[in-house]
């Protein structure tokens, strides 16, 4: 309610939940490790205040306030005067280094990651998910993609009591289906709907391999998920599953990640090896950053882990599980 005066919220994913009463957290400097805020607010002084702990962007609804004059943020130890809320009393804070200060800012662009779009891979199944398996390659690849759709489909039936249609590519048009969320079975020569939906995709899976941006995966039998922005809407997702090779895309069958309490990040890579090896299967994983971007976001590389510097725990020199590619982030349906 507006007329809370203080609020203490804690969170690790805003696109699960991000607000409390008047405060909502729209994105954090580290993805998916907890964010907190205790604030305080005072309408007669026109005064909030308090502290934060791993968030990026803060929007604070002050329409209770009397509009019209400027409100004081003192927050983690910074002051911003003269802050004024927009038409709808909503105002927009952001702190672009974890260890830098706040500042007001524009709305939060929904294209964005933000709570109608957060990632990791299992969100792609929100938002009536449409699964579309691939008939453009082998007939080996082309029968695992429309088994494995299907498979998933009943799976969450059985788990989930839901129902998620099921598509061949050659049936699909983006345009039939606005604003849901899509599940391609593949890579980008074997499923044609990869062209409406990825094109522009800084992640490629091909036969001649998996790429993000300009960096290319190491490994033979590349298997792959992961979750990009759908571009003609602001709340749907776009995910893959799929691989390189029929024996990368088989190295898929396995995950389970309907299962509660088994989580994905945006990206995995990995080798048919990971039910063997587990973790040091797994040649590349990561989040996109705060605009969906590789740049800005966290991402960990077989190629560049120095297995000397592991002792028997499995602990590398920089105190990182080598079983959590990404800080203490769960990888390979470890549980979160």
């Amino acid at each position: 309610p507006a007329d809370r005066e203080a609020i203490e919220f804690h969170t690790s994913n805003p696109g699960i939940s991000a607000q409390s009463g008047w405060a909502t957290i729209i994105d954090q400097h580290r993805i998916l490790e907890m964010s907190s805020i205790d604030l305080r607010q005072d309408a007669d002084e026109r005064l909030v205040s308090g502290e934060t702990e791993n968030v990026r962007r803060l929007t604070l609804d002050l329409s209770h306030f009397e509009p019209g004059e400027p409100v004081t943020i003192e927050i983690d130890e910074h002051t911003i005067e003269d802050a004024r809320p927009d038409e709808d009393g909503k105002l927009h804070l952001i702190r672009e280094q974890a260890d830098g200060e706040w500042s007001a800012a524009d709305p939060p662009d929904d294209s964005d990651k933000g709570p109608q779009r957060y990632g990791t891979f299992k969100a792609a199944f929100d938002h009536d998910a449409l699964l579309v398996y691939g008939t453009q390659g082998s007939d080996e690849a082309n029968e695992w993609a429309r088994r494995k759709a299907t498979y998933d489909a009943e799976v969450f039936w059985y788990r989930g009591n839901g129902a998620f249609d099921v598509m061949a590519d050659t049936d699909f048009n983006a345009d039939e289906h606005p604003n849901r969320s899509i599940v391609l079975y593949g890579n980008r020569e074997t499923n044609g709907a990869w062209s409406q939906l990825l094109e522009d995709s800084p992640v490629d899976v091909s036969s001649d391999g998996v790429r993000v941006e300009d960096r290319a995966v190491e490994g033979e039998d590349l298997a792959s998920l992961f979750v990009r922005p759908r571009e003609d809407c602001t709340r749907s997702l776009v995910a893959v599953v799929g691989g390189t090779t029929p024996a990368a895309m088989r190295a898929t069958d396995r995950l389970p990640y309907f299962v509660s309490g088994v989580g994905y990040p945006d990206f995995i890579c990995f080798t048919p090896e990971v039910l063997r090896r587990r973790e040091s299967a797994v040649q590349a994983t990561g989040y996109f950053g705060p605009d969906w971007s590789v740049e800005s976001g966290e991402f960990a590389w077989d190629a560049d882990r120095d297995d000397s510097d592991a002792d028997s725990n499995g602990d590398n020199d920089n105190g990182c599980k080598t079983g959590h590619a990404c800080g203490d982030k769960p990888v390979a349906g470890e549980q979160e």
